[in-house]
Protein backbone atom coordinates (compact mmCIF):
# COMPACT_ATOMS: atom_id res chain seq x y z
CA UNK A 1 0.00 0.00 0.00
CA UNK A 2 1.13 3.57 -0.64
CA UNK A 3 1.98 5.76 2.32
CA UNK A 4 0.13 9.08 2.49
CA UNK A 5 3.38 11.02 2.18
CA UNK A 6 4.43 9.18 -0.98
CA UNK A 7 4.90 11.57 -3.90
CA UNK A 8 4.07 9.07 -6.64
CA UNK A 9 2.34 10.72 -9.58
CA UNK A 10 -1.17 9.33 -10.11
CA UNK A 11 -1.37 6.97 -13.08
CA UNK A 12 -4.11 7.79 -15.57
CA UNK A 13 -4.90 4.75 -17.69
CA UNK A 14 -6.87 6.08 -20.67
CA UNK A 15 -7.87 9.54 -21.86
CA UNK A 16 -11.37 10.84 -21.32
CA UNK A 17 -12.65 10.34 -24.88
CA UNK A 18 -14.84 7.30 -24.36
CA UNK A 19 -18.31 5.87 -24.53
CA UNK A 20 -19.76 4.76 -21.16
CA UNK A 21 -19.80 1.01 -20.53
CA UNK A 22 -23.19 -0.73 -20.68
CA UNK A 23 -24.59 -2.76 -17.78
CA UNK A 24 -21.93 -1.43 -15.43
CA UNK A 25 -22.11 -2.09 -11.71
CA UNK A 26 -20.07 0.02 -9.29
CA UNK A 27 -18.24 -1.43 -6.30
CA UNK A 28 -17.17 1.03 -3.62
CA UNK A 29 -16.87 1.38 0.15
CA UNK A 30 -19.72 2.37 2.45
CA UNK A 31 -17.95 5.41 3.89
CA UNK A 32 -17.84 9.13 3.10
CA UNK A 33 -15.21 8.80 0.36
CA UNK A 34 -17.09 5.84 -1.12
CA UNK A 35 -20.37 7.76 -1.15
CA UNK A 36 -18.75 10.81 -2.77
CA UNK A 37 -16.96 8.59 -5.31
CA UNK A 38 -20.23 6.89 -6.23
CA UNK A 39 -22.02 10.23 -6.66
CA UNK A 40 -19.29 11.49 -8.99
CA UNK A 41 -19.15 8.31 -11.07
CA UNK A 42 -22.95 8.02 -11.33
CA UNK A 43 -23.02 11.55 -12.74
CA UNK A 44 -20.51 10.56 -15.42
CA UNK A 45 -21.34 6.92 -16.20
CA UNK A 46 -24.41 4.76 -16.79
CA UNK A 47 -24.32 2.81 -13.52
CA UNK A 48 -26.94 0.09 -13.12
CA UNK A 49 -26.25 -0.90 -9.51
CA UNK A 50 -24.09 0.25 -6.59
CA UNK A 51 -22.56 -2.47 -4.41
CA UNK A 52 -20.45 -2.12 -1.29
CA UNK A 53 -17.42 -4.22 -0.44
CA UNK A 54 -14.61 -4.40 2.11
CA UNK A 55 -11.06 -3.86 0.76
CA UNK A 56 -9.73 -7.13 2.20
CA UNK A 57 -12.58 -9.11 0.65
CA UNK A 58 -11.67 -7.58 -2.72
CA UNK A 59 -8.00 -8.30 -2.09
CA UNK A 60 -8.76 -11.93 -1.17
CA UNK A 61 -10.89 -12.51 -4.27
CA UNK A 62 -14.15 -12.86 -2.34
CA UNK A 63 -15.98 -10.20 -4.37
CA UNK A 64 -17.55 -11.35 -7.64
CA UNK A 65 -16.58 -8.63 -10.09
CA UNK A 66 -17.91 -9.14 -13.60
CA UNK A 67 -16.35 -7.93 -16.82
CA UNK A 68 -17.32 -4.31 -17.39
CA UNK A 69 -17.85 -3.42 -13.71
CA UNK A 70 -16.44 -0.28 -12.09
CA UNK A 71 -14.43 -0.13 -8.85
CA UNK A 72 -13.67 2.88 -6.67
CA UNK A 73 -11.69 3.16 -3.43
CA UNK A 74 -11.01 -0.60 -3.45
CA UNK A 75 -8.14 -2.80 -4.66
CA UNK A 76 -7.70 -3.66 -8.33
CA UNK A 77 -9.63 -6.49 -10.00
CA UNK A 78 -8.75 -7.70 -13.53
CA UNK A 79 -12.40 -7.73 -14.66
CA UNK A 80 -12.86 -4.03 -14.02
CA UNK A 81 -13.51 -1.69 -16.94
CA UNK A 82 -13.12 1.39 -14.73
CA UNK A 83 -10.97 1.65 -11.58
CA UNK A 84 -10.00 4.44 -9.19
CA UNK A 85 -7.92 4.02 -6.05
CA UNK A 86 -5.67 6.30 -4.02
CA UNK A 87 -3.98 3.57 -1.96
CA UNK A 88 -2.36 0.96 -4.22
CA UNK A 89 1.20 1.20 -5.51
CA UNK A 90 1.50 1.38 -9.25
CA UNK A 91 4.24 -1.30 -9.13
CA UNK A 92 1.65 -3.75 -7.73
CA UNK A 93 -0.48 -3.47 -10.88
CA UNK A 94 -0.46 -6.16 -13.59
CA UNK A 95 2.07 -5.73 -16.39
CA UNK A 96 0.87 -5.07 -18.98
CA UNK A 97 -2.17 -3.26 -17.66
CA UNK A 98 -5.54 -4.38 -19.04
CA UNK A 99 -7.29 -1.86 -21.28
CA UNK A 100 -9.30 -0.13 -18.57
CA UNK A 101 -10.20 3.46 -17.79
CA UNK A 102 -9.46 5.21 -14.53
CA UNK A 103 -6.73 6.58 -12.34
CA UNK A 104 -4.73 5.45 -9.32
CA UNK A 105 -2.02 6.98 -7.17
CA UNK A 106 -1.55 8.96 -3.99
CA UNK A 107 -4.31 11.50 -3.36
CA UNK A 108 -6.21 12.72 -0.29
CA UNK A 109 -9.26 10.71 -1.43
CA UNK A 110 -10.50 8.50 -4.23
CA UNK A 111 -13.14 11.16 -4.91
CA UNK A 112 -10.35 13.64 -5.68
CA UNK A 113 -8.87 11.29 -8.29
CA UNK A 114 -12.27 10.84 -9.91
CA UNK A 115 -12.94 14.59 -9.92
CA UNK A 116 -9.58 15.28 -11.58
CA UNK A 117 -9.92 12.42 -14.07
CA UNK A 118 -13.25 13.52 -15.52
CA UNK A 119 -12.48 17.27 -15.24
CA UNK A 120 -16.14 17.98 -15.98
CA UNK A 121 -18.44 20.90 -15.28
CA UNK A 122 -20.98 18.30 -14.15
CA UNK A 123 -18.91 17.77 -11.00
CA UNK A 124 -18.40 21.44 -10.11
CA UNK A 125 -21.38 21.32 -7.73
CA UNK A 126 -19.33 19.01 -5.49
CA UNK A 127 -16.32 21.31 -5.00
CA UNK A 128 -17.24 22.42 -1.47
CA UNK A 129 -17.96 18.88 -0.33
CA UNK A 130 -14.78 17.52 -1.91
CA UNK A 131 -12.61 19.74 0.30
CA UNK A 132 -14.03 17.98 3.37
CA UNK A 133 -13.96 14.52 1.74
CA UNK A 134 -10.21 15.05 1.31
CA UNK A 135 -9.92 16.28 4.89
CA UNK A 136 -11.80 13.34 6.41
CA UNK A 137 -10.29 10.57 4.28
CA UNK A 138 -6.72 11.78 4.77
CA UNK A 139 -7.42 12.42 8.49
CA UNK A 140 -6.07 15.98 8.30
CA UNK A 141 -8.59 17.14 10.89
CA UNK A 142 -8.36 19.74 13.62
CA UNK A 143 -9.20 18.93 17.23
CA UNK A 144 -12.40 20.98 16.77
CA UNK A 145 -13.40 18.65 13.91
CA UNK A 146 -13.36 15.82 16.45
CA UNK A 147 -14.77 17.52 19.54
CA UNK A 148 -17.28 19.82 17.79
CA UNK A 149 -17.75 18.65 14.18
CA UNK A 150 -19.79 20.72 11.74
CA UNK A 151 -21.08 20.50 8.17
CA UNK A 152 -19.76 17.77 5.88
CA UNK A 153 -17.35 16.56 8.56
CA UNK A 154 -20.29 15.96 10.90
CA UNK A 155 -22.15 14.10 8.16
CA UNK A 156 -19.09 11.92 7.54
CA UNK A 157 -19.30 10.55 11.09
CA UNK A 158 -22.83 9.25 10.44
CA UNK A 159 -21.42 7.06 7.66
CA UNK A 160 -18.14 5.94 9.23
CA UNK A 161 -18.33 2.11 9.52
CA UNK A 162 -16.07 2.30 12.57
CA UNK A 163 -18.77 4.10 14.59
CA UNK A 164 -20.64 0.75 14.79
CA UNK A 165 -23.96 2.36 13.82
CA UNK A 166 -24.82 -0.31 11.25
CA UNK A 167 -27.35 -0.02 8.42
CA UNK A 168 -24.76 1.49 6.11
CA UNK A 169 -25.92 0.00 2.81
CA UNK A 170 -29.35 1.64 2.72
CA UNK A 171 -28.09 4.85 4.31
CA UNK A 172 -25.18 5.08 1.86
CA UNK A 173 -27.48 4.65 -1.13
CA UNK A 174 -29.80 7.31 0.29
CA UNK A 175 -26.92 9.77 0.71
CA UNK A 176 -25.59 9.13 -2.79
CA UNK A 177 -28.92 10.07 -4.32
CA UNK A 178 -29.37 13.03 -1.96
CA UNK A 179 -25.92 14.43 -2.72
CA UNK A 180 -26.48 14.03 -6.47
CA UNK A 181 -29.63 16.15 -6.18
CA UNK A 182 -27.38 19.09 -5.29
CA UNK A 183 -28.75 19.75 -1.80
CA UNK A 184 -26.67 21.95 0.50
CA UNK A 185 -25.09 20.40 3.57
CA UNK A 186 -27.56 22.32 5.75
CA UNK A 187 -30.46 20.77 3.83
CA UNK A 188 -28.94 17.29 4.07
CA UNK A 189 -28.31 17.55 7.82
CA UNK A 190 -31.96 18.54 8.35
CA UNK A 191 -33.37 15.46 6.59
CA UNK A 192 -35.16 13.03 8.96
CA UNK A 193 -32.98 10.05 7.99
CA UNK A 194 -29.83 12.04 8.72
CA UNK A 195 -31.25 13.66 11.85
CA UNK A 196 -32.00 10.24 13.32
CA UNK A 197 -28.40 9.12 12.93
CA UNK A 198 -27.07 12.45 14.18
CA UNK A 199 -29.19 12.22 17.32
CA UNK A 200 -27.95 8.72 17.97
CA UNK A 201 -24.37 9.81 17.33
CA UNK A 202 -24.62 12.74 19.77
CA UNK A 203 -26.32 10.67 22.47
CA UNK A 204 -23.88 7.78 22.16
CA UNK A 205 -20.84 10.06 21.93
CA UNK A 206 -20.99 10.91 25.65
CA UNK A 207 -21.33 7.21 26.52
CA UNK A 208 -18.47 6.41 24.16
CA UNK A 209 -16.25 9.05 25.77
CA UNK A 210 -16.96 7.57 29.21
CA UNK A 211 -16.23 4.05 27.93
CA UNK A 212 -12.94 5.22 26.43
CA UNK A 213 -11.86 6.77 29.72
CA UNK A 214 -13.01 3.72 31.72
CA UNK A 215 -11.50 1.02 29.50
CA UNK A 216 -8.37 2.69 28.11
CA UNK A 217 -4.89 3.06 29.50
CA UNK A 218 -1.70 4.59 28.19
CA UNK A 219 1.08 2.01 27.87
CA UNK A 220 4.09 4.17 27.05
CA UNK A 221 3.01 5.75 23.71
CA UNK A 222 0.22 3.21 23.01
CA UNK A 223 -3.43 3.88 23.90
CA UNK A 224 -4.79 0.43 24.80
CA UNK A 225 -8.60 0.25 24.75
CA UNK A 226 -10.10 -3.10 25.77
CA UNK A 227 -13.87 -3.30 25.23
CA UNK A 228 -14.19 -7.08 25.70
CA UNK A 229 -16.09 -6.72 28.97
CA UNK A 230 -18.82 -4.61 27.34
CA UNK A 231 -21.93 -6.30 25.96
CA UNK A 232 -22.45 -3.35 23.61
CA UNK A 233 -19.84 -0.81 22.56
CA UNK A 234 -21.28 2.73 22.33
CA UNK A 235 -21.26 4.47 18.98
CA UNK A 236 -18.51 7.05 18.75
CA UNK A 237 -16.03 9.03 16.70
CA UNK A 238 -13.02 6.85 15.93
CA UNK A 239 -10.72 9.87 16.37
CA UNK A 240 -11.97 10.70 19.90
CA UNK A 241 -9.24 8.72 21.75
CA UNK A 242 -6.55 11.01 20.38
CA UNK A 243 -7.59 14.35 21.95
CA UNK A 244 -8.37 12.43 25.17
CA UNK A 245 -4.88 10.88 25.28
CA UNK A 246 -2.68 13.42 23.53
CA UNK A 247 0.52 11.73 24.74
CA UNK A 248 -0.39 8.57 22.84
CA UNK A 249 0.51 8.31 19.16
CA UNK A 250 -1.37 5.09 18.31
CA UNK A 251 -4.43 3.24 19.61
CA UNK A 252 -4.91 -0.52 19.97
CA UNK A 253 -8.64 -1.21 20.27
CA UNK A 254 -9.67 -4.72 21.38
CA UNK A 255 -13.18 -6.18 21.23
CA UNK A 256 -15.04 -9.39 20.49
CA UNK A 257 -16.07 -10.31 16.97
CA UNK A 258 -19.88 -10.35 16.81
CA UNK A 259 -19.79 -14.19 16.63
CA UNK A 260 -17.68 -14.28 19.83
CA UNK A 261 -15.30 -16.81 18.24
CA UNK A 262 -12.52 -14.31 17.51
CA UNK A 263 -11.00 -11.24 19.12
CA UNK A 264 -10.69 -8.18 16.91
CA UNK A 265 -7.69 -5.91 17.26
CA UNK A 266 -7.97 -2.58 15.43
CA UNK A 267 -4.96 -0.27 15.33
CA UNK A 268 -4.96 3.38 14.30
CA UNK A 269 -2.32 6.09 14.45
CA UNK A 270 -3.08 9.38 16.16
CA UNK A 271 -3.98 12.19 13.78
CA UNK A 272 -2.63 14.77 16.24
CA UNK A 273 0.56 13.19 17.62
CA UNK A 274 2.07 11.93 14.38
CA UNK A 275 5.21 10.25 15.70
CA UNK A 276 4.40 6.55 15.22
CA UNK A 277 6.55 5.19 12.38
CA UNK A 278 5.23 1.60 12.35
CA UNK A 279 3.43 0.55 9.16
CA UNK A 280 0.18 -0.67 10.71
CA UNK A 281 -0.99 -2.66 7.69
CA UNK A 282 2.28 -4.62 7.55
CA UNK A 283 2.06 -5.32 11.29
CA UNK A 284 -1.53 -6.57 11.00
CA UNK A 285 -0.56 -8.77 8.04
CA UNK A 286 1.63 -10.80 10.42
CA UNK A 287 -1.60 -11.85 12.13
CA UNK A 288 -3.57 -12.54 8.91
CA UNK A 289 -5.05 -9.05 8.93
CA UNK A 290 -4.31 -6.02 6.82
CA UNK A 291 -4.66 -2.30 6.38
CA UNK A 292 -2.78 0.81 5.39
CA UNK A 293 0.19 2.63 6.85
CA UNK A 294 -1.95 4.42 9.42
CA UNK A 295 -4.68 1.94 10.29
CA UNK A 296 -5.50 -1.75 10.12
CA UNK A 297 -7.01 -4.68 11.94
CA UNK A 298 -6.80 -8.42 12.48
CA UNK A 299 -8.92 -11.21 14.00
CA UNK A 300 -7.14 -13.35 16.58
CA UNK A 301 -7.90 -16.87 17.76
CA UNK A 302 -9.00 -16.78 21.40
CA UNK A 303 -6.32 -19.20 22.64
CA UNK A 304 -3.45 -17.09 21.24
CA UNK A 305 -4.96 -13.63 21.63
CA UNK A 306 -3.34 -12.45 24.86
CA UNK A 307 0.19 -13.23 23.73
CA UNK A 308 -0.41 -11.76 20.28
CA UNK A 309 -1.98 -8.58 21.68
CA UNK A 310 1.10 -8.12 23.86
CA UNK A 311 3.30 -8.58 20.77
CA UNK A 312 1.32 -5.99 18.82
CA UNK A 313 1.53 -3.44 21.63
CA UNK A 314 5.26 -4.04 22.02
CA UNK A 315 5.82 -3.61 18.27
CA UNK A 316 4.11 -0.21 18.39
CA UNK A 317 6.27 1.17 21.19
Amino acid sequence: MIEQNDTTTPLQFVNNNYLPEKDMRLFTRADFDGVASAAFICDMEEIDQILFAHPKDMQDGLVEVKEGDAISNLPFHPNAALWFDHHDKTEDLPDPMPNIRGKCGVAPSAARLIYDYYNSNKLKKYEEMLVDVDKVDSATLDIEDVLDPQGWVLLSYTIDPRTAMGGFREYSLFLIETIREGKTIEEILSLPSVQGRLERFVIDESAYKKALLDFSKLDDNVIVTDFRSLDKIPTGNRFLPFPLFLKGNVQVRIHWKYTKDKIIVAVGKSIFTRTCDTHVGNLMAKYDGGGLAGAGSCALDIENAEAQIAEIIEALK
